[in-house]
């Protein structure tokens, strides 16, 4: 699955973000992303000679979350994205993704919690 996260921002300059999206139960994140070629994903065309296709700062994968990092907020809308792969079936509850700033953690702001199923095919 290709998970896409948006942020909206409503001020022009911000530094030192830091986004946290759970990953759900049942799924695990796909480490080598630089092989899967999705059409229409700049991030995903595969892989290039130029190994360094995003434009945050850095990426975290841990066992129960992605952290992004970014060092500035320009704009008014940001994307972060990952590949997640659904591995055992069932019903379950993904937990909201969290963003702050990482020093003044009272700029902050979360998604809404969603179900996923997983079905076995």
């Amino acid at each position: 699955m290709l998970v896409k996260v948006r942020v909206y921002s409503k001020e022009n300059n911000l530094n030192y973000f830091m986004l946290e999206d759970p990953i759900p139960a049942g799924c695990e994140v796909i480490t080598d992303d630089w092989a899967y070629n999705i059409e229409g994903e700049k991030d995903f065309s595969g892989y290039d000679y130029y190994w360094w296709r995003w434009w945050y700062a850095d990426k975290d994968i841990r066992d129960d979350k992605v952290t992004f990092f970014a060092t500035h907020l320009y704009g008014d809308v940001y994307e972060f994205s990952y590949l997640l792969r659904a591995q055992i079936p069932g019903n379950y509850n993904v937990n909201p993704a969290i963003g702050s700033l990482m020093y003044y953690t009272d700029v902050n702001g979360n998604s809404p919690s969603i179900k996923m199923n997983i079905l076995d095919k």
